[in-house]
């Protein structure tokens, strides 16, 4: 499966290490990408309190974190690229987006995630 590059501004789920998983993950923005598997963060935690961490590391296609079968939420879901992996990685996925021709891609490629997934769906 291919990779989604991280590009800055992308929102990404985020546990500050002194959580260690034990809560929900923060929803942090990309700041800056060293490589495809290392990056710079920004969020605030839930108490709005802001923060940033730098050589964050990105897992894809881990299936430690969550279990088939959950249900991963996008917010901004652009054309889908979350949901897509999502559904590969055999999760269901929830998203929303505004910008019709965003919506309209993020359907194909679902669509495709989906055709190849057929299970999560019957």
């Amino acid at each position: 499966m291919a990779i989604i590059k991280p590009t800055i501004g992308r929102v990404v789920w985020y546990w500050p290490s002194h959580l260690a998983h034990t809560s929900q993950p923060y929803a942090a923005l990309i700041a800056h990408v060293h490589n495809d598997t290392d990056i710079n963060v920004g969020y605030f935690d839930h108490l709005g309190v802001a923060g940033s961490e730098q050589h964050v590391a990105l897992l894809h296609d881990d299936d430690s974190y969550g279990n088939p079968g959950d249900v991963v939420f996008s917010p901004f879901t652009g054309i889908g690229s979350e949901g897509f992996v999502s559904v590969k990685m055999g999760r269901r996925f929830v998203g929303s987006e505004l910008k019709p021709s965003y919506y309209e891609q993020a359907c194909r490629n679902l669509g495709q995630a989906k055709a190849e997934q057929s299970w999560l769906f019957a």
